[in-house]
């Protein structure tokens, strides 16, 4: 009876961790659609709805590029969740500013963050997934630019490419707890670790939890 009552008690222990991780992972994405929420009815970025349509560089649009590229850099500078933010064209789905400049001019209209903020007004989060350029695990938020004129239809898309290892992953490695060996893992639909752990190299992706 003993034993059993010291294992009920770290039991219960262990799934209030495990509620507190849900709530701030929850916390923490709330936190993030927020933010594209915000830049995305900025008006230094709807601004950008006649170089976005018409795709022409005159000195206005130069004007307002500037400055929204000025805003993107200080989301950048002020939140650490955050290695990229970019715009995409919808009409044709290359990236048109960036905080990286070595994205502009890429097409995205295969990624799955671009056609589902393309055709809704609704944040859009990616799963985790392994980047084939870099081979890091990325995840991405994306959400729709909406036209100054009537608020009716998309003009653009707007992304974040999150910095997992500054924000998500240091977020689940605070063991606070868990002891000498306990950690937390997220796994996805199909059963796959998220997040590195301790005890498994390179588990993002290839660790499968049976």
């Amino acid at each position: 009876e003993r034993v059993n009552a010291i294992k009920e008690r770290e039991f219960d222990k262990l799934i209030a961790i495990r509620d507190l991780k849900v709530n701030e992972l929850n916390n923490w994405i709330t936190e993030r659609q927020a933010d594209l929420k915000v830049i995305s009815e900025d008006m230094e970025i709807r601004n950008l709805e006649y170089y976005l349509v018409e795709n022409k560089v005159n000195e206005l649009s130069n004007y307002q590029i500037k400055h929204a590229n000025e805003l993107l850099t200080r989301y950048m500078d002020n939140f650490p969740s955050y290695q990229e933010i970019f715009i995409v064209n919808i009409a044709n789905g290359r990236i048109i500013l960036s905080t990286d400049e070595k994205s502009i001019g890429l097409d995205k209209s295969n990624e799955e963050y671009f056609i589902n903020a393309k055709t809704n007004q609704k944040s859009f989060i990616q799963d985790i997934r392994i980047s084939p350029l870099s081979k890091q695990p990325e995840m991405y938020f994306s959400n729709a630019i909406i036209c100054m004129t009537h608020g009716e239809h998309n003009v653009g898309v707007l992304v974040a490419r999150i910095n997992l290892y500054e924000s998500l992953y240091k977020l689940l490695s605070n063991n606070t707890g868990l002891g000498k060996t306990g950690e937390t893992l997220i796994i996805n639909k199909d059963s796959l670790a998220v997040n590195d752990l301790n005890f498994y190299k390179d588990a993002p992706l290839n660790l499968k939890i049976t």
